[in-house]
């Protein structure tokens, strides 16, 4: 495997966010964004946005009407799950179309969402106030990443080692 110096060097690149998820954590970063503008940036990415307004009508909020539009979705999830929801979303969207192979993405995924939604709803039962502790959890892997995107052939070779192993 390649060391850690090659990657800070830029040899070794992950892909960068797509320009929706840039375009929304502008938007949250600024007091002055309305629920309209939010919309507006995410209506231009068909599947964020059924996924937001499926989001918007689950049993989580179990409202009494369904929610039509994107500016009503994202009134009522607000800018800050707005912002975990469509980062999760794309980010993970953007890895599983330019990464593929031996690489389990799905499981990863699945798993850093699942650390991400357990962080928040620690912090809340424990009354701790982070806006990034979802982010951080969602990301605490990342290194993982890295490794297999410095030389994916050793990587998988190592992964296959220790499953025949079992250790």
């Amino acid at each position: 495997m390649t060391n850690a110096q090659e990657f800070f060097n830029g040899k070794i690149k992950l892909p960068s966010p797509p320009a929706v998820a840039i375009k929304i954590l502008d938007a949250v970063r600024q007091d002055n964004s309305s629920f309209n503008e939010l919309a507006d940036i995410v209506k231009v990415d068909p599947a964020l946005s059924s996924q937001l307004l499926k989001i918007a009508n689950s049993s989580l909020y179990g409202l009494p009407n369904r929610v039509n539009s994107l500016s009503q979705a994202t009134a009522l999830i607000g800018t800050q799950a707005l912002k975990n929801i469509a980062l999760s979303f794309v980010i993970i969207q953007g890895f599983q179309n330019s990464l593929q192979g031996s690489f389990d993405f799905e499981l990863f995924w699945r798993r850093a969402i699942t650390a991400a939604v357990a962080a928040e709803v620690l912090a809340a039962s424990l009354k701790h106030k982070d806006p990034n502790i979802f982010v951080s959890a969602l990301l605490q892997d990342i290194g993982v990443l890295v490794l297999f995107l410095s030389d994916s052939a050793s990587f998988t070779e190592l992964l296959d080692k220790k499953r025949i192993s079992g250790k």
